[in-house]
């Protein structure tokens, strides 16, 4: 009995698992782009390649509104059964708004997996700060707490006005409601 069951797991456990590695991945992209258009959101000057897990993107102009707002020099997107993730490094935000934004993003990781399905993880590394959060998907929240450098405090004022202060953790906490 208990041998039947673990083979009937087998096969489902390889069947979604060949959905995944043959997904029609740009397909699956371009829809991606589609949905980023519809908020006014634009890639552009990208190239593209996918492998068996994964898409990667390089040399993006990331574009809001027909307005250059950043570049990054590589996004990857990988997706297992149980655990997708999405890596984004090197982002640099455009110039004009180096007053409210700080100009230079390390890397961020988003990881969303099953095991925890109703939360998205995110961290974002920089040498001005460094964030972990998440989102609740139910409560449609984001919650980001944040290590902030000193000259991040005083470098962007406007940002620190926006942040809570955590006596017991030494944090700052960042809400926004999606």
């Amino acid at each position: 009995m208990i041998l039947k069951l673990l083979k009937y797991l087998l096969l489902i456990f390889i069947f979604v698992e060949s959905i995944v590695l043959f997904m029609p991945k740009e397909r699956l992209f371009n829809a991606l782009l589609f949905e980023l258009d519809s908020n006014k959101i634009n890639l552009k000057s990208y190239s593209f390649s996918d492998d068996l897990f994964s898409i990667d993107l390089n040399n993006i102009n990331i574009l809001y509104d027909n307005i250059d707002i950043a570049n990054t020099s590589n996004i990857k997107a990988i997706s297992y059964i149980f655990h997708n993730e999405i890596n984004v490094n090197d982002i640099k935000i455009d110039n004009s708004l180096n007053s409210i934004l700080p100009s230079k993003v390390d890397n961020v990781n988003i990881v969303y997996s099953i095991l925890n399905p109703l939360f998205i993880d995110i961290r974002i590394y920089s040498s001005l700060y460094k964030a972990t959060g998440y989102i609740d998907v139910l409560k449609k929240k984001l919650i980001m707490n944040i290590n902030l450098s000193k000259q991040f405090k005083s470098k962007y004022p406007k940002i620190m006005r926006q942040l809570k202060y955590d006596k017991n953790t030494k944090e700052y906490i960042y809400e926004y409601s999606l």
